[in-house]
């Protein structure tokens, strides 16, 4: 039996005209305390491959790097891509924009050799850079343990690149090639359906880049329509068994002023409880610093 400290990790990147920051994602990789990993470059039919194939001739003589390219699937297509090629007992999806820190796999392995729990997911918090690598303030709560589908509503949502998921899983359960958008968060709630736990370590080991190119800020109609059909199919069913209705109820509207069309849900919750005082004023209250940090 392999000890976790000799496990492989098969670390994915999917990318998508995204030669001017793919460098940026593997020389953070090449830095990593935890070297036992490869590294899968899945080409996602870039309109810059030139410009990719080019960045990527400094890594030609590594040889636990590896290149595959497709025709555009998009970035669940390219991670399933990546997921079948990979060798590891563990894989990392990393966009080709975002960082990992020096020891963030390290962190992640040193945790499972102690953790608890059977089933579980191990991620980190992230801290943010704009575009050009500038360091952004941007507010969040750490919440530590996501064992419920509610979790990810009531608590700022995980990273999906700090992540390391066990190969298992990430087979049993391929990335919906149908979602382009939200298929980060659709894959978590299905991994919570199956039994696993998410656990989010407070060390800040993975680097998200903020930046207008992103397909959250090119497609917010498209996004939006995907979030629908997550919220419908994961947390309408719960809220319908009134199961944690008024925790819900909160994360809905701290978080009205981000997404709008949060309010079909916050008014069907209103009709299925009792607003008594204190609920009226919470959610006031709520109303108003959650819109400042829109």
């Amino acid at each position: 039996m392999k000890l976790i400290s000799d496990k492989l990790i098969s670390i994915i990147i999917p990318v998508y005209n995204g030669s001017n920051y793919i460098c940026y994602a593997i020389n953070s990789l090449l830095k990593q305390s935890y070297k036992n990993i490869e590294i899968i470059i899945v080409n996602d039919g870039s309109d810059d491959e030139q410009a990719l194939l080019t960045a990527l001739e400094q890594y030609k003589e590594i040889d636990f790097i590896h290149y595959i390219s497709k025709e555009n699937g998009g970035v669940s297509s390219a991670v399933n891509t990546g997921i079948n090629a990979a060798k590891g007992d563990y894989i990392i999806w990393l966009s080709h924009d975002d960082m990992l820190k020096p020891r963030s796999i390290e962190t992640k392995i040193k945790k499972l050799q102690s953790i608890k729990y059977k089933n579980v997911i191990l991620g980190t918090r992230t801290s943010f850079i704009d575009g050009k690598g500038k360091k952004l303030l941007k507010f969040s709560f750490y919440h530590r343990n996501y064992s419920k589908i509610s979790d990810f509503f009531k608590y700022s949502n995980i990273n999906g690149c700090s992540l390391l998921i066990p190969i298992e899983v990430a087979k049993a359960i391929p990335f919906n090639e149908r979602l382009r958008y939200c298929q980060d968060l659709y894959q978590w709630c299905e991994y919570i359906n199956l039994g696993y736990r998410f656990i989010v370590l407070k060390n800040k080991q993975t680097v998200m880049r903020i930046h207008p190119n992103q397909v959250t800020y090119l497609r917010s109609d498209l996004y939006e329509k995907e979030f629908r059909e997550l919220f419908d199919n994961f947390v309408v069913p719960i809220i319908n068994q009134k199961k944690e209705i008024i925790q819900i109820y909160y994360a809905l509207i701290w978080r009205r002023n981000r997404y709008l069309f949060y309010e079909n849900y916050i008014k069907y919750i209103e009709k299925n409880i009792i607003m008594t005082p204190g609920i009226k004023l919470k959610s006031k209250i709520l109303t108003l610093f959650g819109g400042l940090i829109k």
